[in-house]
């Protein structure tokens, strides 16, 4: 162990806190993700155009297209200086940036505060985040982009090989049997009900659920995700938002149940 990770095992809130505010960082890129990927991963003519989009052009707000200014782009603090509201034209700044900004510090630091300040713990949280970022992107487009689960599934595959959060083994078991449960439950929907009941892009996070967490965590976090995604959908239906034929994005609820599941929660 090097000095800075005897430091940080010995001083719980110090490695905390630097992880809050790494995950502060990595939430203010993954704005920029959420805000640029969906135009490129629904227009293939665009596919040429990832990964540089994420570097040009530069931040500008969304109503004025002003470049936003370097001390107003810091994560979270730029939010609360400028109120919520764009330095140049006034308009309020969408809750989505200081939303995903806090959220990635708190499951950044969530994963050091859970596993300690280990190589699982950061791995962990990345996973996370990856979720965090798959997570808003379905939620608004109703797709999960290859460009982060594709990713994410080889990823793991190779974390695992070193045996840092499972064995090689059950890796690939779980994202095997997880891509193959789900598939079957896609076809046999769509053999039955002539619809797609779920998109192509669900089986593919299970897989990388899988690849990360193992077979077992997989299987919890497919049962978590199917009761939230049955709830959320009836009180939506009860609440009359949500149309007889229209389909939820699963993504949100794999994410959850990958949560929890990471988090030690099993239910099997």
């Amino acid at each position: 162990m090097t000095d800075l990770g005897r430091i940080l095992a010995q001083e719980p809130l110090l490695a905390t806190g630097l992880a809050f505010a790494f995950g502060l960082l990595l939430g203010s890129f993954l704005n920029v993700v959420v805000g640029r990927l969906p135009a490129v991963a629904l227009d293939p003519d665009r596919a040429a155009e990832w990964p540089g989009l994420l570097l040009r052009p530069g931040s500008r707000c969304p109503d004025c297209h002003t470049a936003i200014r370097w001390y107003h782009n810091l994560p979270l603090i730029g939010w609360l200086v400028l109120r919520g509201r764009c330095h140049d034209c006034g308009h309020a700044i969408p809750l989505r940036y200081p939303l995903l900004e806090l959220a990635g510090g708190l499951l950044m630091a969530g994963a050091i505060a859970w596993y300690g300040p280990t190589l699982a713990g950061v791995a962990i949280g990345l996973f996370l985040l990856a979720l965090l970022a798959l997570t808003a992107i379905d939620l608004e487009h109703q797709i999960l982009p290859d460009e982060i689960v594709l990713p994410l599934l080889w990823s793991g595959l190779i974390i695992n090989a070193f045996g840092v959060l499972t064995t090689p083994q059950d890796a690939i078991l779980g994202a095997a049997v997880g891509f193959l449960m789900l598939t079957g439950l896609r076809l046999g929907y769509r053999a039955l009900r002539g619809i797609d009941g779920m998109g192509q892009g669900d089986p593919k996070l299970v897989a990388a659920i899988g690849a990360w967490l193992g077979l077992q965590p997989t299987m919890t976090a497919l049962l978590i995700a199917f009761v939230a995604g049955s709830l959320v959908g009836l009180a939506l239906h009860l609440a009359g938002r949500l149309a007889q034929r229209q389909c939820l994005p699963f993504g949100p609820g794999l994410a959850l149940g990958a949560l929890a599941a990471s988090l030690g929660i099993s239910l099997f």
